[in-house]
């Protein structure tokens, strides 16, 4: 069972979000325009009325600024994961002056100076 404390902040949660509702979607009483009918010779040679803001259209913009969101998301993550590969290989100065193929956001790419050693240039290790 909800304790009297949560009931109280979803009741007040639910009014606030319904004033809310009713500012941004209610009927505009300022000119009337909400209320007269087509029939109406006053109105007949204008556009049919439109709301400034509707449920759909607020939901598409929700909608839009969720999907910019995740690509700057995604898009910070490839930056985050490609510095931190390429701190990874300061570190490391050796691994990376071989000769090797790595992977980039564009595709494979050939990096490196020095060629690999060849078998006949390795020494054994037993």
């Amino acid at each position: 069972m909800l304790s009297g404390m949560t009931v109280l902040v979803l009741v007040t949660s639910l009014i606030s979000l319904l004033a809310v509702a009713v500012w941004r979607y209610g009927a505009d009483s300022r000119d009337g325009r909400d209320w007269q009918r087509a029939a109406d010779p006053a109105v007949a040679g204008r556009a049919p009325y439109r709301r400034a803001h509707t449920p759909a259209a607020d939901l598409m913009a929700v909608g839009r600024s969720i999907r910019r969101l995740v690509a700057a998301i995604v898009e910070f993550q490839r930056a985050q994961t490609d510095l931190w590969e390429r701190y990874q290989a300061a570190q490391r100065p050796w691994e990376t002056e071989r000769l090797h193929w790595a992977r980039t956001r564009r595709g494979w790419v050939l990096r490196g100076r020095v060629a690999p050693a060849g078998p006949a240039d390795r020494t054994p290790t037993r």
